[in-house]
C-alpha cells in the first residue's frame, strides 16, 4: 500500500510481509492493508479541514471576509441577480496583493458551512485567462 503520504516500513508499500517459516519464505498480507493505515493516514477531508484553518489565519482571508460580505450585500439588494461565481466575486474585489490562491476556495467554503452561500447545481466556464475556461459553480445566496 503505497501513496504520497505514508510508506508501510513493514512491507514497503508492497503489501505484503514475508517471514521464514522453516525452509520457505511464506508471503502474508501486511497489517497496512486493514487497520493499520487507516489509523496513520489521514483522509483527504482531514487534510483539507487542516488547510482550511490555517488559510484562516492568514490576514489575506480576514480581508476577504469584510469584502465577501459587502459583494453579498450587494447582490441581495439587486432585484433579479442572486446567483453568482466566483469569478464576479474576484471581479468585485479586485487585485488583492499577496493573496494566498487557497484563500478563495476556503472562503467560499466557510460562507456555504455557514448557511450563507450554496451551490445552485449549474456551472459555467471561468472567464479569468488564469483558470483556462475551468468550470466553476454558480453559488447563491440563502
Amino acid at each position: 500500500m503505497t501513496n504520497d503520504f505514508y510508506t508501510c516500513p513493514i512491507c514497503n508499500g508492497e503489501g505484503y510481509e514475508y517471514e521464514q517459516v522453516d525452509d520457505k519464505r511464506e508471503k502474508r498480507p501486511c497489517p497496512c492493508n486493514e487497520n493499520y493505515a487507516k489509523s496513520i493516514i489521514k483522509t483527504a477531508t482531514e487534510r483539507r479541514n487542516e488547510g482550511i484553518a490555517k488559510i484562516k489565519k492568514r490576514p489575506d482571508y480576514m480581508a476577504l471576509n469584510g469584502i465577501m460580505d459587502e459583494f453579498l450585500h450587494s447582490k441581495s439588494s439587486e432585484t433579479h441577480r442572486h446567483t453568482f461565481t466566483s469569478d464576479s466575486f474576484r471581479n468585485f474585489a479586485g487585485e488583492i496583493n499577496d493573496m494566498h490562491q487557497n484563500s478563495w476556495g476556503a472562503l467560499f467554503s466557510s460562507y456555504a458551512k455557514k448557511g450563507i452561500i450554496q451551490k445552485t447545481g449549474e456551472y459555467r466556464k471561468s472567464v479569468r485567462p488564469s483558470s483556462h475556461g475551468r468550470v466553476i459553480p454558480v453559488w447563491q445566496i440563502n
